[in-house]
């Protein structure tokens, strides 16, 4: 009986801290997250022969009018979270493809997406806190790269040209970041952005949208960066493709309406509409 015994608290020893550690490394917005999340994968995961990136494109469609994210001016332990209610640029497209992963596993529900939510929002893949985040697309793209997790299309078609930023966004701002207020954070910060001085940053002209190959060879799914004409940060928004019968459109948060919009206007025509705001543009393809 006492053998038994000291089997069942050695199981549980092992099984409670297993799923308190799950739980709380990455907290939840809110209590109708979790149901929401594994509504959001059951319907994805229905159309079993959609592709991992026609999922990607699917999610995003069905995460059109959720509004803002205003942590990162507010919040003094901002980090990363099991959300799916309100974004950034940056979470919006994580939560895509973490949404359009998870339904790649059976049976799956929110531990699926917390573990591809940090998979993609992270540093090498680990949540170390509000340092470990992504916030630059530079260092987003080429980690996720590194990882096997997305291939650059940018500098697969002729003309590709460079723009060479110092992406110091955070640091330089660091007084209207709460999560910086703490002087490990904001040196783990800048150490990061010291390595992205005079960057150079590839990117196609933004008229070659029309370009034939690129038309051709766009998905669902791929996203598609936009380039700042600002110094300090890399992107002036960013999204997820959807083909439609009128050509690919972008879907993304929308900084200026402050909610996830789909673009009624192909992405040609959404170029010609936004030209003065951006440079050129990059051209990612997840995996």
């Amino acid at each position: 009986m006492k053998a038994r015994l000291i089997i069942i608290i050695s199981f549980l020893a092992m099984v409670i801290p297993l799923k308190g550690t799950c739980q709380n490394s990455i907290p939840f917005h809110c209590e109708k997250d979790s149901s929401e999340i594994r509504e959001l994968i059951r319907t994805l995961a229905s159309e079993k022969e959609a592709s991992f990136n026609k999922r990607v494109a699917e999610a995003a469609k069905s995460l059109v009018g959720k509004g803002a994210d205003d942590g990162l001016t507010s919040d003094s332990l901002y980090k990363l979270r099991v959300n799916v209610d309100t974004f950034t640029p940056m979470s919006f497209v994580n939560s895509c493809l973490a949404l359009g992963k998870a339904s790649l596993t059976p049976g799956a529900a929110w531990r699926s997406y917390a573990e591809a939510i940090r998979n993609y929002s992270c540093r090498k893949g680990e949540d170390d806190g509000f340092s470990s985040l992504f916030y630059h697309t530079s260092d987003w793209i080429g980690d996720n790269v590194y990882r096997g997790n997305f291939t650059e299309m940018t500098d697969r078609v002729e003309g590709t040209r460079n723009k060479t930023w110092s992406l110091d966004y955070l640091t330089f701002n660091n007084e209207d970041i709460p999560a910086l207020s703490n002087p490990e954070t904001l040196d783990k910060v800048r150490m990061t952005e010291m390595g992205f001085r005079t960057h150079k940053i590839p990117y196609l002209p933004k008229q070659s949208i029309t370009n034939k190959e690129i038309a051709s060879d766009l998905r669902d799914g791929d996203i598609i960066i936009l380039i700042s004409d600002k110094e300090r940060s890399d992107f002036h928004t960013f999204g997820v493709v959807s083909i439609e019968a009128d050509g690919p459109h972008l879907i993304h948060f929308d900084r200026k309406q402050g909610i996830v919009v789909k673009e009624p206007e192909p992405l040609k025509r959404y170029f010609n509409l936004m030209a003065k705001h951006f440079s050129g543009f990059r051209w990612i393809r997840p995996l």
